[in-house]
């Protein structure tokens, strides 16, 4: 195997909105008011349910969950036209609760051909009052959300689209700023805690090279980031940090840490990239669920990239629909080129050291 230097490739990449995560709303509390997520299509077939949320809902109504195409003469607006004879289903005003994923089977498939642009459309019928849900982001161009009043109008930049496009095979596919959370998650977490472990269990199809690793937490105490080889227990590379070591203590931080060398990781191999306090002072890791596994094909590393917790050192527990804000930064990639499988040590000037 001949390793090719890529030089800091995160996977998945940092969340770039506020490293406290977030969900953020707008609210639809008059008659003729509209939400929509403007996407892509991420793969040619035939989309089947439209997946959305909610946040507080005071007033539920049906409500009619729309795809449809999108103007280029006015900024990018719904059209107000079907992206196909009938994408569209009525929701009905009782699945509509506070905070709650949602999936609208529409009453004819959209068929769509990858990178077509669509707009997914809440329009409740009546009076309601209710929140559609969207991220909180950093300045985002594409994709992007709108809101309708007495007529369309921009949302705000630093807001961006929640939703999932679910195919009529049941699958979903890899949809670049599109999150499809149904909920977010703060683990308190210390030495002393139950868990005292949060790892990122991930494996890839292609043999890596990694350096170091990402966390978005609030770390008040003294911790580590473990690399745990396949057996769950051998540590391959250790980084520790002290508590003092951030720019402010208090908040949730995004934190980057390089590990003391870089790590060759096998193809199809499970590891685990944990977050481990070395002290009793409990801070806080933040994660996010999916409303089933397969959800997470919209997002980079699919299924393969989920959390996993224990205790003690003891068994590793998974939870395949929940996904810690955790990731990996990689400094080389198998080139194809060939020249022996090699083992999982770490890497000196591009070649393995067993």
């Amino acid at each position: 195997m001949t390793v090719a230097n890529v030089y800091g490739l995160m996977i998945p990449p940092l969340f770039i909105g506020s490293a406290t995560p977030a969900f953020t709303s707008v609210l639809l509390d008059a008659s003729g008011e509209k939400s929509a997520h403007i996407v892509q299509a991420p793969k040619t077939g035939s989309i089947h349910k439209v997946h959305w949320r909610t946040g507080t809902v005071t007033t539920p109504t049906d409500t009619d969950v729309r795809l449809e195409t999108v103007e280029l003469t006015t900024q990018g607006n719904p059209s107000g036209t079907l992206f196909g004879t009938n994408t569209n289903a009525t929701e009905a005003s009782a699945s509509i609760t506070s905070d709650t994923w949602i999936t609208t089977t529409l009453t004819a498939d959209a068929s769509v051909t990858r990178g077509d642009v669509l707009a997914v459309v809440i329009a409740p019928s009546g009076s309601p009052n209710y929140n559609v849900s969207h991220a909180t982001l950093a300045n985002v161009g594409f994709p992007y959300r709108r809101q309708f009043t007495t007529s369309w109008i921009a949302g705000a930049s630093s807001s961006g689209a929640m939703c999932a496009l679910e195919y009529s095979d049941g699958s979903f596919a890899y949809c670049p700023g599109v999150f499809p959370w149904s909920a977010i998650n703060a683990h308190t977490i210390g030495s002393g805690s139950t868990p005292d472990e949060i790892a990122l269990r991930f494996s890839f199809a292609a043999p890596l090279r990694v350096s170091g690793a990402w966390i978005a937490a609030e770390a008040d105490g003294d911790w580590s980031l473990v690399l745990y080889d396949s057996d769950g227990t051998s540590a391959l590379q250790t980084a520790t940090r002290d508590k003092e070591v951030r720019s402010t203590n208090g908040f949730a931080l995004h934190h980057h840490v390089i590990f003391p060398a870089s790590q060759q990781l096998l193809a199809s191999t499970t590891y685990r990239l944990s977050f481990k306090p070395t002290s009793a002072t409990t801070g806080v890791i933040y994660s996010f669920d999916v409303a089933a596994a397969a959800i997470l094909d919209q997002m980079e590393g699919g299924q393969n990239l989920h959390y996993s917790a224990r205790t003690d050192a003891g068994a590793w527990s998974e939870t395949t629909t929940r996904r810690p804000m955790i990731g990996l930064i990689i400094d080389g990639i198998d080139d194809g080129a060939g020249g022996g499988s090699g083992g999982g040590g770490p890497l000196v000037g591009g070649r393995l050291v067993r």
